[in-house]
């Protein structure tokens, strides 16, 4: 009896530290999965893992972090640092991308002839550089369709139509303009998205109204 309330009080004054689950695949520039990537987030403390199947993963309390990784690729040394901030427990996804470091890049000076081999062999490293980037930037901004500029001025057409009538069906508009039902629904519901027109449904016709 003593021996279950030494353990229930054991657990009442010992803190409960929540924990988030970190993880990720590892790739080089040209998105080929990597091997033996040593890996350390700075929790207290430190820990560090050797990817396997080009994945890693830690545990860490809530806390803001650094995760770097390192490998050597082909005599280069290839690293990459990400920042973290665990908020609340759960899963936190950062996938790696290994870039060659710097100084590792062959080194350009001397004459002439150097120096144009030099530039020659770092073309590549940054064709690469400016492919990942785009990459990023691809992946962070959400993708926009582009309207042709005939699509606006069937709009304004479309919207000229219902400026003037004040009132009138989608049947009507049809009659006046030379666009499918589709390219007319498609635009009427632009047009109310945009808060310049109120489309009412009565019975199986659809009423427009200027706003």
């Amino acid at each position: 009896m003593r021996l279950l309330l030494l353990l229930m009080l054991t657990l009442l004054i010992t803190p409960v530290v929540s924990a988030a689950v970190i993880q990720g695949k590892i790739y080089d520039l040209e998105l080929n999965r990597l091997d033996n990537v040593v890996v350390e987030i700075d929790t207290i403390p430190r820990q560090r893992v050797i990817s396997q199947n080009g994945e890693y993963f830690f545990n860490a309390p809530k806390g803001d972090y650094t995760i770097n990784a390192r490998a050597l690729i082909e005599g280069i040394i290839h690293l990459t640092s990400e920042n973290i901030s665990i908020i609340d427990e759960g899963e936190y996804i950062i996938d790696l991308f290994l870039f060659p470091e710097l100084e590792d890049i062959p080194d350009v000076s001397t004459n002439a002839l150097d120096n144009n081999e030099n530039k020659k062999s770092i073309i590549p490293y940054l064709a690469i550089l400016v492919l990942v980037a785009i990459i990023f930037l691809l992946l962070r901004i959400s993708r926009k369709k582009k309207i042709p500029p005939e699509a606006d001025e069937d709009a304004d057409k479309i919207y000229n139509v219902i400026k003037k009538e004040k009132r009138i069906t989608q049947k009507e508009i049809r009659k006046r303009s030379a666009l499918s039902e589709a390219k007319i629904s498609l635009i009427i519901a632009q047009l109310e998205k945009e808060g310049k027109i109120q489309k009412i449904k009565k019975g199986r016709a659809n009423i427009i109204i200027l706003r």
